[in-house]
Protein backbone atom coordinates (compact mmCIF):
# COMPACT_ATOMS: atom_id res chain seq x y z
CA UNK A 1 0.00 0.00 0.00
CA UNK A 2 1.31 3.85 -1.08
CA UNK A 3 0.81 6.43 1.65
CA UNK A 4 -1.47 8.74 0.30
CA UNK A 5 0.24 11.69 1.05
CA UNK A 6 3.78 11.08 -0.26
CA UNK A 7 2.86 7.94 -2.86
CA UNK A 8 5.65 5.96 -0.99
CA UNK A 9 5.44 2.17 -0.09
CA UNK A 10 4.39 1.83 3.50
CA UNK A 11 2.60 -1.44 3.91
CA UNK A 12 3.23 -5.21 1.83
CA UNK A 13 -0.12 -7.18 2.00
CA UNK A 14 0.31 -11.05 1.53
CA UNK A 15 -2.18 -12.58 -0.41
CA UNK A 16 -2.10 -15.53 -2.28
CA UNK A 17 -1.01 -14.60 -5.43
CA UNK A 18 -1.17 -11.61 -7.57
CA UNK A 19 -3.19 -8.18 -7.32
CA UNK A 20 -4.62 -7.72 -10.88
CA UNK A 21 -7.49 -5.08 -9.90
CA UNK A 22 -8.74 -3.15 -7.30
CA UNK A 23 -11.99 -1.33 -6.32
CA UNK A 24 -12.69 0.83 -3.07
CA UNK A 25 -15.80 0.73 -1.18
CA UNK A 26 -15.55 2.29 1.71
CA UNK A 27 -13.14 1.17 4.00
CA UNK A 28 -12.53 -1.69 2.35
CA UNK A 29 -10.36 -2.70 -0.68
CA UNK A 30 -11.70 -5.69 -3.40
CA UNK A 31 -8.51 -7.25 -5.32
CA UNK A 32 -9.10 -9.20 -7.84
CA UNK A 33 -5.99 -12.33 -7.74
CA UNK A 34 -6.60 -14.16 -10.74
CA UNK A 35 -4.15 -17.24 -9.76
CA UNK A 36 -1.22 -18.66 -11.74
CA UNK A 37 -1.10 -20.49 -14.73
CA UNK A 38 -2.27 -24.01 -13.56
CA UNK A 39 -4.06 -22.37 -10.69
CA UNK A 40 -7.92 -23.90 -10.68
CA UNK A 41 -9.82 -20.86 -8.94
CA UNK A 42 -9.61 -17.32 -8.89
CA UNK A 43 -9.91 -15.28 -5.54
CA UNK A 44 -11.11 -11.95 -4.37
CA UNK A 45 -8.79 -10.32 -1.33
CA UNK A 46 -10.56 -8.06 1.28
CA UNK A 47 -8.43 -5.77 2.41
CA UNK A 48 -9.36 -3.47 5.86
CA UNK A 49 -8.02 0.40 4.61
CA UNK A 50 -7.97 1.55 8.49
CA UNK A 51 -5.85 -0.97 9.65
CA UNK A 52 -3.99 -1.83 6.35
CA UNK A 53 -4.73 -5.76 6.79
CA UNK A 54 -5.96 -8.64 4.47
CA UNK A 55 -9.18 -9.46 6.12
CA UNK A 56 -10.16 -12.09 4.32
CA UNK A 57 -9.87 -14.01 0.90
CA UNK A 58 -12.88 -15.71 -0.72
CA UNK A 59 -12.73 -17.97 -3.25
CA UNK A 60 -14.72 -17.22 -6.27
CA UNK A 61 -14.41 -20.75 -7.90
CA UNK A 62 -13.09 -22.11 -11.18
CA UNK A 63 -15.61 -19.98 -13.15
CA UNK A 64 -13.15 -16.32 -11.93
CA UNK A 65 -10.10 -17.81 -13.02
CA UNK A 66 -7.88 -15.22 -14.49
CA UNK A 67 -10.47 -13.08 -12.85
CA UNK A 68 -9.65 -9.39 -14.31
CA UNK A 69 -12.64 -7.73 -14.56
CA UNK A 70 -12.83 -7.31 -10.55
CA UNK A 71 -15.58 -4.04 -11.18
CA UNK A 72 -18.15 -6.42 -12.11
CA UNK A 73 -17.62 -9.03 -9.42
CA UNK A 74 -16.91 -6.40 -6.65
CA UNK A 75 -20.78 -4.80 -7.63
CA UNK A 76 -22.56 -8.27 -7.45
CA UNK A 77 -20.74 -8.92 -4.74
CA UNK A 78 -21.71 -5.75 -2.73
CA UNK A 79 -25.19 -5.53 -3.73
CA UNK A 80 -25.65 -8.74 -2.82
CA UNK A 81 -24.34 -8.34 0.37
CA UNK A 82 -26.84 -5.06 0.73
CA UNK A 83 -29.93 -6.78 -0.32
CA UNK A 84 -29.26 -9.46 1.98
CA UNK A 85 -28.93 -6.96 4.39
CA UNK A 86 -32.46 -5.07 3.28
CA UNK A 87 -33.90 -8.19 3.17
CA UNK A 88 -32.82 -9.23 6.67
CA UNK A 89 -34.50 -5.48 8.11
CA UNK A 90 -37.75 -6.49 6.10
CA UNK A 91 -38.17 -9.58 6.73
CA UNK A 92 -37.35 -10.06 10.43
CA UNK A 93 -38.77 -6.82 11.88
Amino acid sequence: MLDKHNLILSTTIEMSGEAAGIAIDGDSAYVAVPGAWGTPEGKMAVIDLTTETLSREINLGSEARGIKALFCVMITFILSTRISAIMRRTLFR
